[in-house]
């Protein structure tokens, strides 16, 4: 809109994990999903170690909660990581996020596909 401030642009490329964590807070998709796609080129054991940490570390009382954790099953299916802890909650995560509510049955899908797996 004119007369409206312009975004400060984020700084993505080489940031450190935990700083890449931080942006998945941030309202912008677009900068979300850059920062999405920088941790998806990291090394994936460093990655899903931070996000392990990051999503313990969320303030349960912010209201962004559960989509915060959304943000970071999203980083694991990046590195084609299955929580399955965290996907059993995922119903409750579908609910919250409602406009990510496809993406939301994508990973209740990975969830009973890896449950399926773990049977034989």
């Amino acid at each position: 809109m004119k007369g409206m401030p312009l975004l400060k642009p984020a700084k993505i490329d080489g940031e450190p994990i935990p700083a890449l964590l931080e942006l998945l807070k941030t309202p912008e998709n677009n900068v979300r999903e850059r920062a999405k796609i920088e941790l998806g080129g990291r090394e994936t054991p460093a990655v899903i170690a931070a996000v392990d940490q990051w999503i313990a570390g969320l303030d349960k009382s912010d209201p962004q909660y559960e989509h915060h954790r959304l943000e970071g099953l999203w980083v694991k299916q990046y590195h084609n990581v299955v929580d399955a802890a965290l996907l059993s909650q995922g119903a409750h995560l579908a609910r919250a996020t409602r406009p990510h509510a496809g993406r939301a049955r994508a990973l209740l899908l990975a969830r009973s596909r890896a449950a399926a797996r773990s049977r034989f």
